[in-house]
């Protein structure tokens, strides 16, 4: 069995942003975006309702965690929640019911595999979160927290980055 990966590619990433929407599927393009963009469990995910997102810049779970949501998604929320009710679940399956982790991880490998990938699958959604997080800000500590790691190890295993802590020192410290 093979490790699952961050996506670290941005192409790779736009590449199967552009197969939802030529495919159409709204669905399934913002369950992706929800989750590359948040770093939030697909688990958690999976059972948002309409009113959990539709018009609001943020999202809170009953856990207390809140997650910001990028303004470049809104108008796919909207799309994806037009004609709904607030009280339906978010993501549905072909039979109106909510969508199931299996199918959502399923739809995704079937993408994958499509798009010739075999290391990365909805479980890659997180560690894509946390790799391009942890590019742009080098917040080890944030993304330990938010993982619930016990070690920086254990999360730079966990989002495949492979700088070892001690290299990060930076010399130029003269008090």
């Amino acid at each position: 069995m093979t490790k699952t990966v961050p996506i670290k590619d941005k192409n790779l990433i736009n590449q199967i942003k552009t197969y939802y929407r030529r495919s159409g599927n709204d669905r399934d393009l913002l369950l992706f975006e929800l989750a590359i963009n948040t770093g939030m469990k697909v688990v958690n995910l999976l059972n948002l309702d309409v009113k959990d997102v539709k018009n609001k810049k943020s999202l809170k779970l009953k856990t207390g965690a809140e997650y910001i949501l990028p303004d470049k998604i809104q108008n796919l929320i909207d799309k994806v929640t037009e004609n709904k009710k607030a009280s339906e679940p978010l993501f549905t399956s072909v039979f109106g019911k909510r969508l199931g982790r299996h199918s959502a991880y399923q739809n995704f490998k079937t993408v994958c595999e499509e798009l010739g990938f075999s290391d990365v699958s909805a479980e890659s959604w997180r560690k894509t979160f946390g790799y391009h997080y942890y590019e742009k800000y080098k917040d080890l500590t944030f993304l330990q927290w938010y993982f619930g790691h016990q070690s920086a190890a254990q999360t730079m295993s966990y989002i495949d980055v492979q700088e070892s802590i001690s290299a990060r020192f930076k010399s130029g410290i003269n008090l």
